[in-house]
Order: C-alpha cells, then sequence, then structure tokens
C-alpha cells in the first residue's frame, strides 16, 4: 500500500514538473507580488523577481492574533504570530517546477489572563511570553504565469527553527493590588498557567514544522 501510494505520489510529481517547463519558460525578467495562504503561517504578503531563465528571488510577511476561549483550563489564551522571510528558488526546467529555500524570522506570542487566589483575595495576573526564532524552510513547490499574467502555485516543505529566544512578562491588572505580584508568582496555581502557557508557546517556536502554501496567487508585471 504505502509503496504504491508513493509511486503515485512520485507519478503526480513528476507530471507537474512536466507540464511546469511544458507550458513555460521565461524569457523576460517579472515583477510577482502575492498572497500566500498556508500554514504554519495562515496568509503572507510577498513580492518576487523571477530572472530569466532558472532563478527567482523573493521576501514576504505575514502577521495574525487570534484569542481562543476556553484553551487552558476555562482561561482565554491570546496568540499571535509574525514572520518575514528571504527565499531563493531554482527552476531546473525553466518552467513553474521549482527547489526552494527560504530564511526566516519568527515572532509567536502567547497572552492569559486569570484570577489567582492569594489569601482571601482574587487577583487578576497576566502572563505574556514572546519567543524569536530563526527558521530555514526548505521546499518544492509550482509557479505558474497565466497569458492574463495572474500568476499561482502551492508549496510542500518543513519550516526548521535553529536559534530562539524567550522574554516571559508577568503583572497584576489591577493597580490596587500591584504590591501582591510576588505572592501571585509563589502560588501553585500560577506556576501551572506559567507553565501550560509556555508549553504551548514552544509548540510553535522551537519545532520543526510542515510548511505547507495551500494557494499562493498574485499579478505578473
Amino acid at each position: 500500500m504505502k509503496t504504491a501510494l508513493g509511486r503515485l505520489l512520485l507519478v503526480f510529481g513528476i507530471g507537474f514538473a512536466s507540464w511546469g517547463y511544458a507550458k513555460e519558460t521565461y524569457k523576460e525578467l517579472s515583477f510577482i507580488p502575492s498572497l500566500a495562504v498556508g500554514i504554519p503561517h495562515p496568509w503572507n504578503l510577498a513580492a518576487d523577481l523571477r530572472i530569466p531563465e532558472r532563478f527567482s528571488v523573493g521576501a514576504g510577511f505575514g502577521t495574525l492574533s487570534y484569542t481562543f476561549n476556553d484553551l487552558i483550563q476555562g482561561t482565554p489564551l491570546k496568540l499571535g504570530i509574525f514572520n518575514f522571510e528571504l527565499r531563493g528558488r531554482w527552476h531546473p526546467f525553466k518552467g513553474a517546477f521549482f527547489l526552494g529555500c527560504a530564511l526566516g524570522r519568527q515572532r509567536l506570542e502567547a497572552e492569559a489572563t486569570e484570577s489567582i487566589s492569594v489569601a482571601t483575595l482574587s487577583v487578576p495576573t497576566k502572563i505574556a511570553i514572546t519567543q524569536w526564532s530563526t527558521y530555514v524552510t526548505p521546499h518544492i513547490g509550482w509557479m505558474w504565469i497565466l497569458d492574463s499574467h495572474l500568476t499561482f502555485g502551492f508549496e510542500l516543505g518543513a519550516q526548521l527553527p535553529f536559534v530562539s529566544t524567550t522574554s516571559v512578562s508577568v503583572s497584576v491588572t489591577d493597580a490596587a493590588l500591584q504590591d501582591l505580584l510576588s505572592q501571585v508568582q509563589a502560588t501553585a496555581e500560577y506556576q501551572d498557567l506559567n507553565n501550560q502557557v509556555n508549553e504551548r508557546a514552544n509548540q510553535g517556536g522551537s519545532q520543526a514544522l510542515p510548511f505547507i502554501t495551500l494557494l499562493r496567487v498574485g499579478y505578473a508585471f
């Protein structure tokens, strides 16, 4: 079963590469702004230069923030992601198919606020974690330029982080209770919340992730 599936994927890949070669041979320099939708970055705006006939280079960035309700024991968790990257591609058949690699920086943010009990008081406490990581993304893909100058494509690879730094900030959101911060940090409830927010941030920032561009659309000038 696995062998048959592997052969099918190989034939599928060769077919797409051959179609890209047969349909397009680039003779002119093209500037291509585009929008990409995929994972781990939900969307990216990008700009690329297609350099005749075998190369293209580009840059892109994206950002997204969303609050998930009841993600941590009933506590809403706000997650944010930002990335910026530079990339190069080699088109071995002078067509749509390419081998690519991107070098980028990614920022992940996780923030949770919970009321923590200290003696007889309920202290609203916010934990915010910011993680920066540098990553490399080897990938393959296809990028077609139609006669109408519209472009579309998709990509598949892996995002591999190799340098990361994490910072944590803790604050009491009620100004009248600021003096209780050290007591809050000593509670088991706070330690549990801190550990879980850290775990959520580390899952995305320090682990290898699949890189999939479900669709990239743009226009060639």
